[in-house]
């Protein structure tokens, strides 16, 4: 019963740790502009309700429910602002940033791809890279927190799986940060989930921080890379090709083979148990015949007295 009430305590206070962050947000995207997103081209005849035949709807796009086709346009609203009021969309975007990474909630790629039409390459990248470990932290430090008992009675499974494959990196800081960048790189593992984990298996904020800004510096600099042809993206296979991926792969195995490499030469390296030294000095060898003279000579004794007392007799 306590238990379920501490659980019911910490559901709750997430709860409003999340309306009071959602409605801040809420009135900084109020400062950003508006969008009037139109039907898209060849739609069909708009209804009487702005619908077009295959159901696109004309209005306002808020920049939180980014779709790929709104990239464009909003990249285009938002250059157009951030010319007049740099550190008003700086402000906004970093803020929405976070909330979605800390929240785990979707939409990352659009807001990086934003990042690199709206801000240029170098200064997105270089934010992308640090919101991403700032939101992330968000979300451990909430988990940390709150949603630890959520974490483990519902995650039971995957909190093994992940313990079982951090154990073999546990051994050094390095080894666990390697490992831990390896899981950014190509996410085997969801990022949500390796966030609101990692406070569970144990893994020290900063090391969690750092392998979380260097892990996912490939994957930003691809999406602020093609933010700048933000026109062309209509999906998320658009920018992430066959290529892209095998790339990614690729730094994923090069990152992992110090760690296979150190597991297999564990395993084939027999186990052995120390010897005990047959070496002595000559004067350790001249004490112990010493002590066996002696011990030879009582035991000669105690041998003459039985037979002297049975003469005696």
């Amino acid at each position: 019963m306590v238990e379920q009430r501490q659980l019911a305590v910490r559901l709750l206070t997430g709860l409003a740790v999340f309306l009071a962050a959602g409605a801040l947000l809420y009135r900084l995207l109020g400062l950003l502009p508006s969008i009037h997103i139109k039907p898209a081209a060849g739609a069909g005849h708009d209804d009487d309700d702005g619908s077009g035949s295959d159901g696109s709807s004309g209005g306002e796009v808020s920049v939180f429910s980014l779709r790929p086709e709104h990239v464009s346009q909003w990249a285009a609203a938002l250059s157009e602002q951030y010319a007049r009021e740099p550190a008003k969309v700086l402000g906004v975007f970093c803020y929405l940033y976070v909330f979605k990474q800390a929240f785990a909630i979707p939409g990352s790629f659009f807001l990086n791809l934003l990042a690199g039409a709206v801000f240029g390459l170098p200064l997105g990248f270089a934010l992308t890279c640090v919101l991403t470990a700032a939101g992330a932290s968000g979300a451990y430090l909430l988990s940390s927190l709150l949603a630890r008992p959520v974490v483990l009675h519902y995650l039971p499974a995957r909190l093994e799986q992940l313990r079982a494959r951090l154990a073999v990196s546990s051994t050094s800081p390095g080894a666990l940060l390697v490992a831990l960048i390896s899981l950014r790189v190509f996410p085997f593992t969801p990022n949500w989930f390796v966030n609101l984990a990692s406070p569970v298996v144990g893994v020290p904020l900063p090391l969690f921080a750092l392998s979380v800004f260097l892990g996912l510096m490939p994957y930003n600099f691809v999406c602020c890379q093609a933010g700048q042809v933000a026109s062309t993206v209509k999906s998320v296979s658009d920018v992430f090709t066959l290529g892209v991926l095998l790339k990614l792969l690729l730094i994923t195995v090069v990152l992992l083979t110090p760690t296979i490499y150190k597991r297999y030469s564990a395993a084939r390296r027999p186990s052995r148990s120390p010897l005990p030294s047959t070496a002595t000095s000559p004067g350790a060898v001249a004490s112990s015949s010493g002590v066996d003279a002696s011990a030879r000579s009582a035991h000669a004794s105690s041998a003459r007295v039985p037979s002297t007392k049975s003469h005696a007799q």
